[in-house]
C-alpha cells in the first residue's frame, strides 16, 4: 500500500487514513455545511460545472467554507467527467486560476 501523504491546509491525505468529501453543487448549501456543528466530511469539492459563475460570489463562498476549517477542491468537469461543463478549456482556464487563488486544491 502507497504511504505517500498528500497535504491540503491543515489536513493530511495518506493511504492509511480515508477522508470523506462533502460535494457542494449550489452556493446555498454553504451555510447549511458551515452551521452544522458534524457535516460528516472532512474535505469539501466545490463544483463549479454546476453554478452559474459568471453570477455569483463563489469565489468568497470558497474563501468562507476554507475559512471555517475544511480544505476545497474546486472543480470543473467536463460530461466525461460526469459533470455539466459545456464551454471550453480555454473557457475554464480562468476560473481554475481564480479557484487556485482561493483554495487549497484545484
Amino acid at each position: 500500500m502507497n504511504d505517500a501523504i498528500a497535504q491540503f491546509n491543515s489536513l493530511s491525505v495518506s493511504a492509511k487514513t480515508p477522508r470523506i468529501v462533502g460535494i457542494v453543487s449550489t452556493l446555498t448549501t454553504v451555510p447549511a455545511l458551515l452551521a452544522d456543528p458534524n457535516p460528516g466530511c472532512d474535505v469539501v469539492e466545490v463544483r463549479l460545472d454546476r453554478m452559474d459563475t459568471a453570477a455569483s460570489d463563489w469565489e468568497a463562498a470558497l474563501r468562507t467554507i476554507e475559512a471555517d476549517g475544511y480544505p476545497v477542491i474546486a472543480t470543473i468537469r467536463i460530461p466525461a467527467e460526469g459533470g455539466q461543463w459545456q464551454q471550453s478549456d480555454e473557457d475554464r482556464q480562468p476560473l481554475f486560476e481564480r479557484a487556485l487563488a482561493a483554495v487549497a486544491c484545484i
